[in-house]
């Protein structure tokens, strides 16, 4: 349950389809992206590459997408620099570096995919022109030394390339590949010294403040990957040494900034608040994982049992943070979803996620609810709590133009997981699903959970021809809802 597919069922899919190919899939290029290049690609000159570019307001439009849901949840720019130096690109487009471009042809990317969302009827041309535009990072980015000199625009942008993938669910095939990507974001990130706060006395308080945000970005990226992969976390905590990034708004410090940096306590909300309970949480994350992946018998269920209560701790203290609004990067468009709190559902699916890998082994021994009732509780617990986020995300959409479904891309690993869950507990004949014995209560609970898994089928039907590993998925969920249907 810890990977999606295995990695043959993408084998029905063209992953690199010929040139002449019609109506292919917009998910068939390579899964080694970013380092790879389909059969007799011609390469793109710098002049065709800024020509891909749509109009000054089109562009404008995708970065807005990309700022009122990836950067809100995520915070992988600073908005005012990153604002100044797009006006300074439009100013003179041949003047930027690379690296820039890279990043900035990623953003729009994910803007473009955001704005198809939005707009169903673009579909066609917007999936062309988001393709072209990875495409353009995609090289934009090898024409870098990144391997040996990365800059931070480098390491942005692969996280964003990391999303894109994650977003689309293109294959199965860019699920496996997103492990090691993360992993060698953080090398290349250590390479430049994220890691350590010893370097950051080289560099202003801004730059030093920007290098301490986006490792914690990278950090968490790389933990949730080995979450949904199931593979070892190859950061140690000892590694873990760089400063905890400020709890400050984004326009309390720029470039020209001097001296120390008035970080507000908590509980106050700023914009920078998710990365610092992110970064705050890692050490334990990153200790649950080792354990749960360990090759010994050594994790034993009291062990789950204080991790559980360390988890839940922080949680309930972030719950608390969270309380308050989050505060909007840029002035609100029509189309910005603004009664989504974006920070808010990715920290509770992270959280959620965790302690489904916490408990999960001794979740599914037999007479669970009995020998290992804290384990197995947590897991139905978990599990209910994330498909009710997905079809939350799913009923927003009418009220956001999709764009809270096309957010949920990011998480249907997650969703699939807790779907799988479920329906383990669901067939288990010997397996309660509420605390009182009463029979009715039985009844009531398990078509409260069976209702939830309808609309986790219907909301996978939405989307299942988009590759061929997410209509697997698919058909794997309708079946077994099927199943249970029959046997209530």
């Amino acid at each position: 349950m810890e990977s999606l597919y295995t990695p043959s069922c993408s084998q029905d899919k063209k992953l690199i389809p010929d040139d002449d190919t019609k109506n292919v899939l917009e998910s068939s290029w390579s899964p080694n992206y970013p380092f790879g290049e389909k059969p007799r690609r011609s390469k793109s000159t710098r002049k065709a590459m800024l020509a891909s570019i749509p109009s000054r307001d089109v562009a404008d439009k995708f970065v807005q997408s990309y700022l009122d849901v990836i950067e809100t949840s995520h915070r992988i720019l600073h908005v005012p620099t990153f604002q100044l130096q797009v006006q300074a690109f439009w100013d003179q487009p041949n003047a930027a570096d690379d690296s820039w471009l890279a990043q900035y042809f990623t953003i729009l990317a994910l803007g473009c995919d955001a704005a198809r969302a939005e707009d169903p009827e673009s579909t066609e041309h917007y999936s062309e022109l988001r393709n072209t535009l990875l495409t353009a990072a995609e090289t934009c980015l090898r024409l870098t030394p990144f391997l040996y000199r990365p800059t931070l625009a480098n390491l942005r942008t692969l996280c964003l390339i990391v999303l894109a993938k994650q977003i689309h669910t293109m294959s199965c095939s860019e699920h496996e590949a997103c492990w090691p990507l993360t992993g060698l974001t953080v090398r290349l990130a250590m390479l430049t010294g994220l890691h350590s706060s010893n370097s950051n006395k080289f560099y202003s308080p801004f730059h030093a403040e920007m290098r301490n945000r986006l490792w914690a970005v990278i950090c968490f990226m790389d933990l949730k990957q080995s979450l949904l992969s199931g593979m070892p976390l190859q950061m140690t905590i000892e590694t873990f040494t760089c400063v905890q990034p400020a709890n400050i708004n984004e326009e309390e410090i720029n470039e020209w900034f001097s001296g120390e940096i008035p970080s507000r306590l908590l509980p106050e909300r700023t914009d920078a608040t998710v990365l610092v309970i992110l970064h705050d949480v890692f050490p334990l994350v990153a200790e649950i994982l080792r354990a749960v992946n360990s090759a010994d018998s050594s994790f034993q269920y009291e062990d789950a049992l204080e991790y559980d209560r360390q988890l839940r701790f922080k949680m309930k203290e972030y719950e608390t943070i969270l309380q308050s609004p989050p505060r909007r990067l840029v002035e609100p468009t029509e189309c910005t979803p603004i009664d989504i709190d974006f920070e808010k559902i990715l920290l509770n699916v992270y959280f959620r996620r965790v302690l489904l890998t916490l408990h999960g082994r001794f979740a599914r021994l037999p007479q669970a609810f009995i020998e290992y009732s804290v384990a197995y509780w947590s897991s139905l617990e978990c599990s209910l709590a994330l498909l009710v986020q997905q079809r939350e995300l799913g009923d927003q959409a009418a009220d956001n133009r999709g764009v809270s479904t096309w957010f949920s891309g990011i998480f249907k690993q997650d969703f699939f997981t807790a779907a799988m869950t479920l329906c383990f507990h669901l067939i288990k004949n010997d397996s309660p699903l509420e605390l009182p014995t009463e029979h009715l209560c039985q009844i009531q609970a398990r078509e409260t959970v069976l209702e939830t898994l309808r609309s986790c089928r219907d909301l996978w039907e939405k989307e299942k021809d988009l590759s061929g590993c997410h209509g697997r998925a698919c058909d794997l969920v309708t079946k077994l809802v099927n199943f249970l249907e029959e046997a209530a």
